[in-house]
């Protein structure tokens, strides 16, 4: 079974769709801290040939004042009304697509009825997912028993790291998975393979630019027809 994990991410980068449409199974990793100035809330489109974010708004009092406290899948947007304004906002920085059509299938109204950030995004990632016809399973790790909670004490972060995520491929059936290639940092291989689970790196090149653009930039500009041509590439 191929198994890809990633953290819930807003519109994220070609390169996550990537790692979607190759595994069986995908995991969104909604139980772990909430990383600020991360990507969970926030990514990149391009206007006037400028970087520009987009960014939902937090509700900053859902938010732990202990870090190790600040779970992901806890956080609060600050309002209901953002996905509607960030389709407002892309209509208009990108007028002259052929392709704002898309929008009605990606922001659907459904979004602004939804408090935490995780279960929004991980809702507006599948929106997008079937309109790109990736059919992979979409599932939780909250909503997977491998006992998460016992590693969180663990002085050691490069082990804990390594062991929770071990249990969570574990509990799935995994025999192959697929990482970012930032996580060499800490995963350690021999631990993988010794649960004969083969790891592979998401070398994934973003096509024609050296800016790693959220999928929207490039639904708006080529539309999902050549989005999926670049994601079976």
């Amino acid at each position: 079974m191929k198994v890809a994990v990633i953290q819930p991410s807003y519109i994220p980068w070609l390169g996550y769709f990537h790692m979607v449409k190759w595994a069986d199974t995908f995991i969104f990793y909604d139980d772990v801290q909430y990383d600020n100035n991360g990507w969970r809330n926030r990514n990149k489109i391009l206007v006037n040939e400028q970087v520009k974010w987009l960014t939902l708004s937090i509700d900053r009092k859902s938010l732990s004042n202990n870090l190790n406290e600040r779970i992901l899948n806890r956080v609060k947007l600050s309002n209901l009304e953002q996905f509607s304004n960030h389709k407002r906002l892309l209509k208009l920085y990108y007028k002259h697509s052929k392709y704002l059509s898309e929008l009605e299938d990606i922001y659907s109204d459904q979004l602004n009825k939804i408090d935490f950030l995780s279960e929004a995004v991980i809702s507006h990632t599948a929106n997008i997912c079937e309109i790109l016809n990736i059919k992979t399973k979409l599932i939780r790790s909250s909503d997977i028993n491998y006992s998460s909670s016992k590693y969180s004490l663990m002085t050691d972060a490069r082990q804990r790291r390594n062991l929770r995520l071990l249990a969570l491929l574990k509990e799935v059936g995994c025999t192959e998975y697929m990482s970012g290639v930032s996580a060499g940092n800490y995963l350690d291989l021999d631990l993988y393979k010794s649960e004969s689970i083969n790891v592979y790196w998401n070398n994934y090149k973003e096509n024609n630019s050296d800016i790693k653009l959220s999928i929207i930039h490039y639904l708006l500009i080529h539309g999902r027809q050549q989005v999926i041509e670049y994601l079976n590439k």
